[in-house]
């Protein structure tokens, strides 16, 4: 039958009620013509069988596409589902198959819009509901989802996938409170959903409670061996936790699962590094680009733990990558911290200048970094102590517990803080916990720019750093907290907690910051690094302030100088020692054989025997780099120079 009869016959049957009969002739002109006009739009003018209830679609067609959909073939699911929602426009279950493979395909907001359609044509499917609160967190509207899915556990208190939609919700939303109790929900519902102990494992371990976390973690492996994401998160909860060589396992673990994982080879890398194996870092982050050979900020990693000699073909692969249009802004970036060190080590330092500015230029846009934010913070922080007196009685305040205190080393970035807790870590009582967060989270805790500070908020700070240490898993007895720019906070600390030791460590100017220029920060804190003037103004911020802790706490801070360390190794080591109240221990001058883990960017320095002049190390790119000289001198030709902290450090 030709196809002008086929479509004459299909028109006469609509007209006499034969329904079914006309949409098979209309599909079957379809079949072989499917952009025929008036097929689709006889079809269309069919009545439909569906809504809340059955589809007109014939059943071969929907359950077609909902095999095609459960083998994974979701682009070929929404070309063919958008090709029947022409001819099917009301039919529920096409826009609920488009959502769910848009969703899949990362296509998030095309994913909300379909969901939409569908539950507008089946107001009354709760797992519909649910799937578009997803898709909401997942487009970046987790504040609507979180609306749409309250509505609905009020409506089916004990709908599972309801409330672990709403944890997720939450948990985009930093409200991890409550978050939990929607994960500990699930779990109450259904004891063996792995989702929602994974969930719950998860949040646990944002909110730094790893043992918790790790047992939980445990309890959802047993469900669910063969996970490889739950032993991968593990993985990272313990590596957080500080416990490395038990995060190894879980990384290897999750490999074993599935060997594609190149983000879990890159962070044993990161362990390796930390713990000064540089050979297996090496040939872990090469693992790696086999498996993504694109990875930007894999080739950057590379980089840091191999020496490049000429001829390299790594250059290559890293020109390549640039020079492809298609490489992100952000891509580009990693990669040319990644060329400036390949032109570095080959003495090339003219171009590796250019490309170290090209790098920071890039970084650069990824902040919206206001050095005025940081003056005026810097400001309060001053105006805030002017009011509290040193002299004011601290009987209130409970001092760190005697059997864990904290030995505070701080200062600039790249100022030589890793050194300084190296040789402190080596000691038999101490513990290096590297840069914790707990004093910031603690300080601003109490939201002191609002409420100033007196004796109730300085109890809080108190309250709230001793529970955070007090949690590091260790039996050391001095806790050592080296977070850099914990130098804004050295009042605010000493206020809080009286036995706690200041350690100020500082170093020739210009190499810090030529250093922190040079560097590449995974930490989102040093936005001020990626610009000259910027990192110029925060340095004499930085000056400005440490006189300011030094007029108000004159023996409460200890300066090390890094120049003279590396000269006068053991005098100033037991300086060290003795000023973080500690009896001297011979281990401190063999820090390079600690088996302490230094979890920064000078991990790879600080795991060898103690060098001198790595301070001068600015001077090969000293033809280029001359504003940043001039400016340092400036500041110091000005009187803002720190000399009396350096006589002090000498």
């Amino acid at each position: 039958m030709s196809v002008e009869k086929k479509l004459m016959l299909a028109k006469k049957m609509a007209k006499n009620g034969q329904i079914e009969a006309a949409r098979d002739l209309f599909q079957s002109v379809l079949d072989k013509f499917p952009k025929n006009r008036r097929a689709i739009d006889g079809l269309k003018k069919l009545p439909a069988n569906s809504g809340a209830g059955g589809s007109g679609i014939p059943k071969i067609q929907l359950n077609g596409l909902i095999q095609l959909f459960n083998d994974g073939n979701f682009q070929t699911v929404v070309k063919q589902a958008l090709k029947l929602s022409q001819i099917y426009p009301r039919e529920a279950p096409l826009f609920g198959l488009l959502g769910a493979s848009f969703l899949r395909l990362n296509q998030h907001d095309e994913a909300v819009s379909n969901y939409e359609k569908s539950l507008n044509l089946n107001l009354t499917s709760t797992e519909l509901k649910v799937s578009l609160g997803y898709a909401l967190i997942k487009a970046d509207r987790a504040f609507e989802a979180i609306e749409k899915l309250k509505a609905v556990v009020d409506e089916n208190p004990n709908f599972e996938h309801a409330h672990l939609n709403l944890g997720l919700a939450y948990k985009a939303t930093i409200e991890f409170e409550l978050a939990q109790k929607c994960f500990e929900k699930v779990h109450q519902i259904n004891p063996k959903s792995t989702d929602g102990l994974f969930n719950l494992a998860n949040i646990l371990a944002q909110i730094d409670d790893f043992d918790a976390a790790d047992r939980t973690y445990e309890k959802a492996m047993e469900l669910a061996p063969r996970r490889a994401d739950i032993a991968y998160n593990r993985a990272h909860a313990l590596e957080r936790a500080g416990r490395y060589e038990a995060a190894l396992e879980f990384y290897k673990i999750s490999l074993n699962i599935n060997p594609n994982q190149a983000s879990a080879l890159n962070n044993i890398a990161v362990i390796h590094k930390m713990q000064g194996n540089k050979k297996e870092a090496r040939r872990s982050f090469e693992s790696a680009l086999t498996i993504a050979p694109d990875e930007a900020e894999l080739h950057r990693n590379l980089t840091t733990v191999k020496t490049f000699r000429s001829g390299d073909p790594h250059i290559s692969q890293i020109s390549r990558l640039l020079n492809d249009t298609k490489t992100s802004e952000l891509n580009k970036m990693h990669l040319r911290f990644a060329m400036a060190k390949a032109q570095e080590d080959l003495g090339d330092y003219q171009t590796a200048y250019s490309s170290y500015v090209s790098a920071n230029q890039l970084r650069k846009t990824v902040f919206e970094y206001d050095l005025k934010d940081d003056l005026d913070e810097f400001k309060a922080i001053k105006n805030c102590f002017l009011e509290w007196s040193k002299d004011k009685p601290q009987s209130n305040t409970n001092p760190f517990p005697t059997t864990k205190r904290a030995v505070f080393i701080l200062g600039m970035p790249r100022s030589g803080t890793s050194l300084v807790e190296k040789i402190l870590a080596s000691h038999p009582k101490v513990y290096g916990a590297g840069e914790l967060e707990f004093l910031n989270s603690s300080v601003n805790s109490i939201q002191w720019k609002k409420n100033g500070l007196n004796q109730d908020n300085v109890q809080k700070i108190a309250n709230h750093y001793r529970d955070a240490v007090n949690a590091i898993s260790t039996e050391k007895t001095v806790i050592t907290d080296k977070m850099p720019l914990n130098f804004r906070w050295v009042g605010f600390a000493i206020a809080a907690l009286p036995d706690a030791k200041i350690l100020h460590v500082h170093r020739d100017p210009i190499a810090t910051c030529w250093s922190i220029f040079k560097h590449y920060f995974n930490t989102t804190g040093n936005g001020f690094g990626y610009n000259i003037d910027d990192l110029v103004g925060y340095y004499q911020a930085y000056l400005d302030l440490m006189l300011f802790w030094h007029d108000r706490f004159p023996e409460r801070i200890v300066d090390i100088d890094y120049e003279n360390l590396t000269k006068n190794q053991e005098i100033i080591s037991r300086k060290i020692v003795s000023s973080a109240a500690l009896n001297w221990d011979p281990a401190c001058l063999e820090f390079q054989h600690s088996k302490q883990v230094v979890a920064t960017a000078s991990n790879m320095q600080v795991n060898q025997p103690m060098y001198q002049n790595s301070s001068k190390a600015w001077r090969d790119f000293q033809p280029w780099i001359s504003p940043l000289v001039d400016k340092i001198k400036t500041i110091s030709a000005s009187g803002q120079y720190l000399p009396a902290i350096h006589r002090k450090g000498k």
